[in-house]
């Protein structure tokens, strides 16, 4: 009889758990499909949709992997787009799809973790955070990261604990997806070399463990090989356009995983606390599970401090989007901290404290409504609404809006000043279109020498449309 009654409990208790992270993923989505298409694509989403294009030559696209970051997330994208169509919507429904998986990864590593609470916490704390939201909804390989990420510590860990094969397959295979997705995946790997030898030597593995650990590190090798010259290639190189990292860049990036100034100082105070109450554990002996700590640790403070160190002492390297890597981590450390409030009505509070400022901020602070990137595409629109006649249109910036009017089935495309003799083209036509997006100014002087007078000007975000008839 008390068999049957433990049995029935765990089965009640796992149906609660299985319907409060179905109730987190609805939230998931319904903050990553709002307005998913509201913001004109950005440059570097630009990069993504053009190169996966599926019209465009598979080859054309691998050049470009060499040239941008590895080709995971361009194949994945160019092959969905071929099944659902090529458009910016679709590039980035694949983000939510793929920030949702990394919803649900968050679960499972919050469990493997400590237990199914911690579990919910993390994908509570991912679905409604700002950063995992704004990267779920960028047609860009950062909620990839993300994901895999989350997924190769989750199997790291697993590993620690259990020598099991399917951990160290799962580890290989999701740490070769890191790798192919950004470079930045080359310091999550040194990462877990690092903190591999410190949880060797803390623990005194046995040596099936080590040699298990060795054989999946060497198929990560081989397996990413075919892109190591690239990788070295790279390495060489001794100019960037990042800038110098400025003294508040750790704390300013960590604000940006919340952009909101309550929650950054709430859960920082929370963070502190924790952090006291463990020492103390740990100090007591309390604390069983040193290793997940080592690992935790280690891979968020690895995971900043090796690209600092590499920004001052060769180039600069790191902007607060490359630091997806330490994401994860820093939101596990988080539901822990939320943990350690023992009584449950308060922490019941918190949560809905945390959902109320999270999501009140996206649409306080104009998140899904304020008008963050140029608009390439509002300022296409307007030509392909005006330009009945197919004038000749010019742009210094010609394959932003050539992208808006294929996917809009525009016969004509823009014309760059510096691929064409515009001054005789200019001398041909008693009309033309300039999109400024800046100002092309040896353009401006011809079109003034030629007699063209502005007739219309209509100005966008960054964007300036202006149409010249002589």
């Amino acid at each position: 009889m008390g068999s049957f009654r433990f049995k029935f409990l765990k089965r009640e208790y796992e149906i609660k758990t299985f319907y409060f992270l179905l109730t987190i993923i609805l939230l998931a989505v319904a903050l990553r499909i709002y307005h998913l298409d509201y913001q004109s694509l950005w440059h570097d989403e630009f990069h993504s949709m053009l190169e996966t294009d599926p019209d465009l030559p598979f080859d054309e696209m691998m050049d470009h992997c060499k040239n941008d970051q590895p080709p995971a997330h361009f194949l994945m994208l160019r092959y969905w787009l071929k099944v659902f169509g090529y458009s910016s919507y679709n590039g980035r429904l694949l983000s939510v799809v793929i920030g949702l998986l990394g919803v649900l990864a968050m679960f499972f590593l919050g469990k493997e973790f400590k237990n199914e609470t911690t579990g919910l916490l993390c994908a509570f704390i991912t679905s409604a955070n700002y950063f995992h939201i704004l990267y779920s909804q960028e047609a860009r390989f950062y909620i990839l990261v993300f994901l895999f990420s989350t997924l190769s510590y989750l199997y790291f860990l697993k590993s620690t604990r259990n020598q099991r094969l399917i951990n160290y397959i799962g580890y290989v295979l999701t740490t070769v997806g890191l790798l192919y997705t950004h470079y930045f995946g080359l310091v999550v790997f040194l990462s877990q070399a690092i903190i591999f030898v410190a949880v060797f030597f803390y623990k005194k593995y046995t040596r099936t463990f080590f040699v298990w650990s060795m054989a999946a590190a060497i198929s990560v090798v081989i397996l990413i090989s075919p892109w190591i010259p690239i990788f070295v290639h790279d390495n060489a190189t001794s100019a960037f356009w990042i800038l110098p990292l400025d003294k508040t860049f750790l704390l300013g990036c960590i604000y940006d995983y919340f952009n909101n100034h309550v929650l950054y100082k709430v859960f920082g105070l929370l963070f502190l606390y924790f952090l006291i109450k463990l020492m103390w554990r740990v100090c007591a002996g309390e604390e069983k599970d040193i290793v997940g700590f080592i690992v935790l640790f280690g891979w968020v403070l690895l995971g900043f401090m090796i690209p600092i160190i590499y920004s001052y002492v060769k180039m600069p390297m790191l902007i607060c989007r490359y630091t997806m890597i330490v994401v994860p981590g820093v939101i596990l450390c988080l539901a822990l901290a939320i943990e350690t409030i023992n009584n449950r009505q308060i922490r019941t509070a918190f949560l809905i404290f945390i959902l109320m400022t999270s999501i009140g901020g996206l649409f306080v602070n104009g998140y899904y409504t304020k008008i963050r990137n140029e608009q390439y595409r509002e300022a296409a629109l307007k030509v392909i609404q005006e330009n009945k006649d197919n004038s000749i249109v010019f742009s210094y910036d010609g394959w932003f809006f050539n992208y808006y009017f294929k996917v809009n089935h525009i016969g004509y495309k823009v014309i760059k000043p510096w691929e064409t003799d515009y001054k005789d083209e200019l001398r041909k036509n008693k009309k033309v279109w300039v999109l400024y997006a800046p100002t092309w100014e040896p353009l401006d002087k011809e079109l003034e020498i030629q007699n063209f007078k502005v007739k219309n000007d209509y100005r966008f975000e960054s964007v300036r449309v202006v149409l010249y008839a002589k």
